[in-house]
């Protein structure tokens, strides 16, 4: 009956929550009246007044009120698949699965994590919702260099941490040279094979069979391993003709 307790159940759970509705301190205070009013005499009759119906209706309102708060009355749920992709070779090197409520650019640091330290990063490109101070500097601290639009309306930073002048120097080369033509000198656009790897994962269905979260994520894994798998038998080249 704790009120936090009850909101991060509503919020959290990953599956749909059957309740039995009954209010206890109102309960319990029907109890008290009662074993005041009747003491031993208490009987089996008196249990739809001591959990009576007042009761029920008081817990339910709140079971409801909560699913409405966190769209948990709905009965689908989405998740989020978070991607880092090697452009090199093509392959998936870290996933995240994360709830829909979940933004790109928090989760950046732990992509990168798990790559292994002793590789090394060169560059990562991420879209204008990867311009946050968290990116930009887990970046740096893998050694790599970002590839990342600054947003229009972005403005210096104060250049206190090698993460700060890194991005001010995209800040300064998209006004010298123009958003599209650091685009270009950038390869920017390498990024577009991240979102055909996604739509590739998207072929495999965007159904999750299982409930529970851990076997979600399992699922999740095993389609980015068998997408792995088929990137090692070989690509398509393709050239232009005309």
């Amino acid at each position: 009956d704790d009120p936090d307790t009850l909101d991060a159940i509503f919020r959290e759970a990953p599956v749909p929550i059957i309740t039995h509705c009954e209010d206890t301190p109102m309960i319990d205070a029907n109890l008290a009246a009662f074993q005041a009013k009747y003491g031993d005499a208490l009987s089996a009759e008196h249990h739809p007044d001591i959990r009576s119906r007042e009761a029920c209706i008081k817990s339910t309102r709140l079971a409801m009120s909560l699913a409405r708060k966190h769209g948990t009355h709905r009965r689908r749920q989405y998740r989020k698949v978070h991607l880092a992709m090697d452009t090199a070779t093509g392959d998936i090197r870290a996933v995240e699965f994360t709830s829909s409520r979940e933004g790109d650019s928090p989760v950046l640091p732990d992509l990168l994590d798990q790559i292994p330290a002793d590789e090394q990063i060169g560059t990562v490109t991420g879209d204008g919702a990867f311009d946050t101070r968290r990116c930009h500097t887990a970046i740096v601290d893998r050694g790599g260099t970002a590839i990342i639009p600054i947003r229009k309306n972005g403005r210096l930073w104060k250049e206190n941490c090698p993460a700060a002048r890194a991005r001010n120097d995209i800040l300064r080369a998209s006004k010298r040279f123009g958003r599209a033509n650091w685009k270009h000198w950038s390869g920017y656009h390498v990024r577009s094979r991240i979102e055909a790897k996604m739509r590739c994962l998207k072929s495999f269905g965007e159904r999750i069979a299982s409930r529970d979260p851990d076997r979600q994520t399992a699922e999740i894994h095993i389609r980015i391993a068998l997408m792995n798998r088929f990137n090692t038998l070989g690509t398509a080249e393709t050239e232009r003709v005309a």
